[in-house]
C-alpha cells in the first residue's frame, strides 16, 4: 500500500500552482556536543523515576541534530574510569537504530557524552567521541570546532601516532599523551587540556571525560557555543545550545565563558578555571544560519538584521517571501520595516518518518542529491503578478539564488533578492564548511552582475556595518571579511590558496 499523501503532497498532485524543487542548504557546521553528569544520589533518583541518563543524552542529540548528521557518537561510564564508546553513521535515530543500540551502553551510567558530527572529509573513520586508555583510566572527548595547526600538533607526537583521520583525533592523541605525564596535576584532564591547547590552536568547544571528571572547555576566542545547565541537586549538563538543555528538562545556568574550563566531579561539584584571557570572536555564521532557529535570542538578532537590511536596501514591493527556516525572522524584520506583509509562499517539507525538516548539506554524494529532491514547495499563486522581495540568510555558492530565481522570475511581476548577511568571500578554518574561495560566487560577480545573470530586478547584501549592528562586533566574520582572529598554518588570505595540511572536516 502506498504511503498516505501529506496535505501538501495531495495539493501538488492536483494543483499546478504548487511546485516542488530541490535546494541545497547553506554551509554546514561540523557538530554539536553534550555531556551529562549525575551525582550518586541523582542517579538513584533518576533510576527510581524510571529515567535513564543514556536515554536523556540520546534525546538531547536528537534535539541538536541540526548541527550534524554525518556521524553520531556517545560515551557512557558508571564509575568514571571505564568508558564505553558507541558510534554510528548518520543522525541519532539512524546511528543507533531508533535507540535500540543503546543497550550497548550501561543502564545505570552516571556520565554520558554525545556528539552530532558533520564532516567534509574523514567520513566514518573520524567519528567521535575519541576514546583512549591512559594510565589513570579511560579518556573520551567530544569536540565542536577545528584546529588549524596540524603540523605543530603532529610534531609533539611519536611518529606512530601522527596519522589520524581528523584534527580532533590528532588533538585527542596529544591530550592522552599529556594525561600520561607522571607530573600531571589534579584535575588531570583539565590540566592536560590546558597543556595541549598551548600547542593546538583554533576553534574548540570540548566536552571530555576522564577519571570521574566531566570537563567543558571553550577556546579563548569563543568561536563555538557551549552552555551549562543543571538538574537541580541531581547533576549537571553541558550542551552546544540552550534548547538542547530544555529538550531534556535541564535548567539553563549560564554560558561557559571563552577561555574557561568547568570541571564537574563528586569531590568538588562544579569548579571553574579561567585558563586564558578571553578575546571574543563568536562565529557570526552561527547567528546568521547555524544556531537553532527556535532560540529567542537568535530570532531577535536575525529580525534586527532584516530591519537593517530594509533600511540599507529597500524595494518597492507588495510582499516579502522567505526561504525557510533560518531566513524567516530576517524576512519578518524586512517586511515590518517596509510595512508590507510576509507571505510564506515557500514551504520546506517535513520528513514523514522523523517529523523534522531535513538538512541536505549533511548528506553525502547520492544521498545528498536524493534528500534534496523534494525539500521545498512554492505556491506560485501567492506571488503571481506581485512585486516581491525574497530574503535568504546568506549567499554562498549561488545555488539558492539561482534556483529560487528560476521558480519566481516570470511569475511575480518584479523580484528583488536580499541576503541578510554580507557577501561570503573567504574559507573558514574554524569548523564551518566554507572551504574553497573559487566556489564562492561573491569572488566572481558583484550584486548587479549576479542579479542580471538570474533575471532579478535587483540583488543586495547586508553591509558589514549592518552585520556588526545586528549580530555584535565581538564576532568572527572571517568568511565575510577575511580577518582571521588566529594565525593559520600554510594559508595566505591574500593569495587565497587553500590550506594543504589542515583537516577541514
Amino acid at each position: 500500500m502506498p504511503d498516505v499523501l501529506t496535505s501538501t503532497e495531495a495539493m501538488l498532485a492536483v494543483d499546478r500552482d504548487f511546485v516542488h524543487f530541490e535546494l541545497p542548504d547553506p554551509p554546514g557546521e561540523e557538530c554539536g556536543v553534550l555531556g551529562i553528569y549525575l551525582t550518586e544520589s541523582g542517579e538513584q533518583h533518576f533510576y527510581n523515576q524510571g529515567i535513564s541518563v543514556k536515554e536523556l543524552a540520546y534525546k538531547g542529540l536528537i534535539a541538536q541534530v541540526h548541527r550534524g548528521q554525518q556521524n553520531t557518537g556517545m560515551n557512557a561510564s558508571v564509575d568514571g574510569r571505564n568508558i564505553i564508546p558507541l558510534r554510528g553513521p548518520g543522525g541519532p535515530e539512524k546511528a543507533f537504530v531508533n535507540g535500540n543500540l543503546l543497550d550497548a551502553l550501561p543502564d545505570r551510567a552516571r556520565q554520558v557524552g554525545g556528539e552530532n558530527r558533520y564532516t567534509t572529509i574523514g567520513g566514518d573513520d573520524g567519528a567521535l567521541p575519541t576514546w583512549h586508555k591512559t594510565r589513570s583510566g579511560d579518556f573520551a572527548l567530544n569536540h565542536n570546532g577545528q584546529f588549524v595547526n596540524r603540523m605543530a600538533i603532529q610534531q609533539q607526537l611519536p611518529a606512530s601516532r601522527r596519522e589520524q583521520p581528523s584534527d580532533t583525533w590528532l588533538f585527542s592523541e596529544l591530550v592522552a599523551q599529556e594525561i600520561n605525564h607522571e607530573a600531571m596535576t589534579t584535575p588531570r584532564l583539565a590540566a592536560a587540556l590546558v597543556r595541549a591547547t598551548k600547542i593546538a590552536r583554533g576553534a574548540f568547544s570540548l566536552v571530555g571525560f576522564h577519571n570521574g571528571d566531566m570537563v567543558g572547555m571553550r577556546d579563548p576566542n569563543g568561536f563555538r557555543p557551549l552552555v551549562l545547565g543543571d538538574f537541580g541537586e541531581h547533576g549537571w549538563m553541558l550542551a552546544s545550545e540552550r534548547p538542547t538543555l530544555e529538550a531534556v528538562g535541564a535548567n539553563y545556568v549560564r554560558k561557559v565563558a571563552a577561555g574557561e574550563i568547568v570541571v564537574i566531579n563528586d569531590k568538588d561539584g562544579l569548579t571553574s578555571i579561567k585558563y586564558a584571557q578571553a578575546a571574543l570572536r563568536f562565529c557570526r555564521m552561527e547567528n546568521v544560519y547555524l544556531r537553532n532557529p527556535e532560540d529567542p535570542r537568535v530570532r531577535k538578532m536575525r529580525y534586527e538584521a532584516g530591519r537593517i537590511l530594509a533600511r540599507e536596501a529597500p524595494a518597492d514591493i507588495d510582499m516579502v517571501i522567505s526561504i525557510p527556516r533560518s531566513a524567516n525572522d530576517a524576512a519578518q524584520g524586512y517586511a515590518d520595516e517596509l510595512g508590507v506583509p510576509l507571505v510564506m509562499a515557500i514551504e520546506k517539507l517535513v520528513d514523514k518518518k522523523t517529523g523534522r525538516v531535513p538538512r541536505t548539506f549533511m548528506a553525502q554524494g547520492e544521498e545528498r542529491r536524493r534528500k534534496a529532491k523534494t525539500s521545498y514547495v512554492l505556491n506560485r499563486d501567492l506571488i503571481r503578478g506581485k512585486k516581491i522581495a525574497v530574503i535568504d540568510d546568506s549567499i554562498v555558492r549561488n545555488t539558492t539564488a539561482e534556483v529560487i530565481a528560476q521558480k519566481v522570475v516570470g511569475v511575480a511581476s518584479m523580484v528583488h533578492f536580499r541576503s541578510a548577511s554580507s557577501p561570503v568571500k573567504h574559507p573558514c578554518f574554524y569548523g564551518v564548511d566554507i572551504a574553497k574561495p573559487e566556489e564562492l560566487i561573491a569572488n566572481y560577480k558583484n550584486p548587479d552582475e549576479l542579479a542580471r545573470s538570474h533575471g532579478l530586478d535587483s540583488l543586495a547584501y547586508l553591509s558589514e556595518e549592518g552585520m556588526q549592528s545586528a549580530y555584535g562586533e565581538e564576532t568572527c566574520g572571517a568568511c565575510f571579511n577575511g580577518e582571521y582572529p588566529t594565525e593559520l598554518e600554510g594559508y595566505n588570505p591574500h593569495s587565497k590558496k587553500m590550506l594543504p595540511l589542515v583537516s577541514v572536516r
